[in-house]
This record gives structure tokens, C-alpha cells and sequence, in this order.
């Protein structure tokens, strides 16, 4: 699974039930984890002095960047239902295992 919920006080069972709601909205949309996380990367990145070169944040971005924050929504409302509130520092984070150096 390369997405991950930090939620303080879900338990596992709860957090796997975040992801896998978060994984199937974006699969849903026809959009990996990966490509989401780069469009918000993009979207994060792209009014930053300096970077307005290496940027590449077009529709296709501010789409996958968007649709990171939905998911991100669908994945805290999922692991949280039943609480009172979702935690102030709940979030979703995307990690690669590949170690490989292009």
C-alpha cells in the first residue's frame, strides 16, 4: 500500500479502512496514488521563486491534486466515522518503496 493515515488513536483495523477507501476513490477516477501525490506536489510547489522552471503544474495536475484532497478527505471520514471529531493533525501520506536511482 503505497498511501498511509496518521490518525492519533485509530486503531489498524480503522486505518486500513481509510486507505482502502482513499485507494478505490482514486482508482475510481482512473488516477494512481502516485500521480495524485504528484499533482499535489505540483500544486504545492508551483509558486515557489525558483521553480517556476522544474514546475509542471497543468490541468492534468491541478486534476490528480484535487482529487488527492478528496481522497484525502474520503480516507479521514472513512478511518474517523462514528468519532465526534477527525483529530486537528490527521493525514494522508504517500510512500515508494522503490530505491532505485534513475
Amino acid at each position: 500500500m503505497p498511501l498511509r493515515l496518521k490518525v492519533k488513536g485509530a486503531s489498524k483495523e480503522e486505518l486500513a479502512r481509510g486507505v482502502a477507501a482513499a485507494e478505490a476513490f482514486l482508482k475510481m477516477h482512473d488516477v494512481t496514488p502516485a500521480q495524485a501525490d504528484d499533482g499535489m506536489w505540483e500544486a504545492m510547489h508551483a509558486d515557489i521563486p525558483g521553480m517556476e522552471d522544474s514546475s509542471h503544474f497543468g490541468e492534468r495536475e491541478q486534476r490528480w491534486a484535487r482529487l488527492w484532497l478528496q481522497a484525502r478527505s474520503v480516507a479521514l471520514e472513512t478511518c474517523c466515522r462514528g468519532w465526534e471529531e477527525i483529530p486537528l493533525y490527521a493525514d494522508m501520506e504517500f510512500y515508494s518503496t522503490d530505491r532505485r536511482l534513475n
